[in-house]
């Protein structure tokens, strides 16, 4: 800045100050002029005056203390406007946000649309306080139905460039991310505009049993699938029964339909079609649905689908470990439990057969333990009555650690306590 714009421009600052403290004198006091400016009427302010007005040196210290940046940023040819006390921000924000939050109670799209371009255009807001009204606003929209010129809005607000930044330091690094993701906030809510569209779609051919919703299923974007799989989730399971045949044919030919085939058949307890999920699907949909299975609310009903698992190297573990609460009671789930001794997932079953907590059972792993012929068999046996909470498992391995042609590498996995 050269010397001469610097003399003009502190004349021009210094007059502006002389006429607005000439209006301010007649309304109110210096003191109110200092709380104005967020200031406390102190010795400073004292000094600076005489007889309660403003010495021509008091107005200079005035103005390089506290309008520097605004006068500086005026020489350089910003564009400046009186800024607002901190006060009056805030009652303007609190205004905006009690108008975002009158609007959303309302539902008034058309409106929300006209507020959400305000919000974007008010100079008196700061980049802070203008992202978060927006942030805020735009993610209250999600659970809204949009129309038009909503949508476009919330559009145009993907692109939206946030400035507001939050600093860190954490281990010696220093850096900053958006306090306030405005794009991302609107991204979310066309998302989730599209799942609750795709919801509301699929509920109306679920009740009519029009097998056009597992077309869309098959064709649709993940969100629009997550709104399919939220419709048949909240079908009744009357209406569901009409899709069970065709959502077993379909997955016999390859089709993408886990999602809604394992809702379908936990909410008919059909055993047929949560066997097809179960050999059908992806091998991760279908450990998924083997772990959402309850034991309990099925019963020995769904043993065959578990045997199924077992047939696919992806889903054995989990369909072993499912299959303990049917080892007491059914003999051939605990004959197939006890065969996979010795196997690839092995340290499942041995961990299945502990859970079962049967005398018999445990009486056979003992016997496994002292007489196998396969090394690995005779260690998750081993395995299974250590992981065992009971008297008789532990007094297995008791006699077991004291028998004399035991090996001795699997005597060392007997726990020391035992060994005595």
């Amino acid at each position: 800045m050269n010397p001469g714009t610097l003399r003009g421009s502190v004349t021009y600052v210094t007059t502006w100050l002389d006429a607005s403290l000439v209006v301010l004198r007649r309304h109110i006091t210096l003191r109110r002029v200092f709380v104005i400016l967020g200031l406390r009427y102190s010795g400073l302010a004292r000094v600076l005056t005489k007889g309660g007005d403003m010495t021509g040196f008091a107005r200079l210290a005035m103005l390089l203390i506290f309008a520097a940046p605004w006068w500086l940023g005026l020489a350089e040819g910003a564009t400046a406007t009186q800024p607002q006390s901190t006060a009056d921000q805030d009652e303007h924000y609190r205004a905006l946000a009690s108008k975002s939050a009158s609007l959303i109670d309302q539902a008034d799209m058309p409106a929300l649309a006209a507020h959400l371009q305000r919000l974007e255009a008010d100079p008196a807001l700061d980049d802070a306080g203008r992202e978060k009204l927006l942030r805020g606003t735009l993610l209250a929209l999600a659970d809204l139905t949009p129309d038009a010129n909503t949508t476009a809005e919330v559009r145009a607000l993907t692109a939206y460039q946030s400035k507001a930044r939050m600093p860190w330091n954490e281990h010696g690094r220093a850096g900053s991310f958006l306090a306030y993701d405005v794009a991302a906030a609107a991204r979310f809510v066309e998302l989730r505009w599209q799942e609750t569209a795709a919801k509301k779609s699929a509920s109306r051919s679920i009740s009519a049993a029009d097998y056009i919703v597992i077309e869309r299923y098959i064709g649709g974007s993940p969100e629009e699938r997550r709104g399919i799989e939220e419709a048949f989730a909240a079908a009744n399971p009357d209406s569901l029964i009409n899709f069970v045949g065709e959502l077993d044919a379909r997955l016999g030919q390859g089709e993408p339909l886990a999602g809604p085939a394992r809702i379908t058949a936990f909410a008919t307890r059909n055993n047929e079609l949560l066997a097809a999920v179960i050999r059908h699907s992806t091998p991760e949909e279908a450990v998924q649905t083997i772990a959402l299975l309850d034991p309990q609310s099925w019963g020995p009903g769904a043993v065959p689908a578990l045997r199924i698992g077992l047939e696919r190297e992806a889903t054995a573990s989990a369909s072993l470990l499912k299959m303990a609460p049917f080892a007491a009671t059914d003999p051939d789930t605990r004959r197939a439990l006890l065969d996979a001794l010795g196997g690839p997932h092995g340290a499942s079953a041995a961990a299945a057969l502990a859970r079962a907590n049967q005398a018999d059972i445990q009486d056979q792993l003992a016997m496994l333990l002292s007489t196998s012929a396969d090394e690995q068999t005779r260690r998750h046996a081993l395995l299974a009555l250590r992981l065992a909470d009971s008297e008789r498992a532990r007094n297995h391995l008791r006699s077991f650690a004291k028998q004399l042609d035991a090996p001795p590498a699997l005597v060392a996995e007997v726990p020391t306590w035992l060994q005595d």
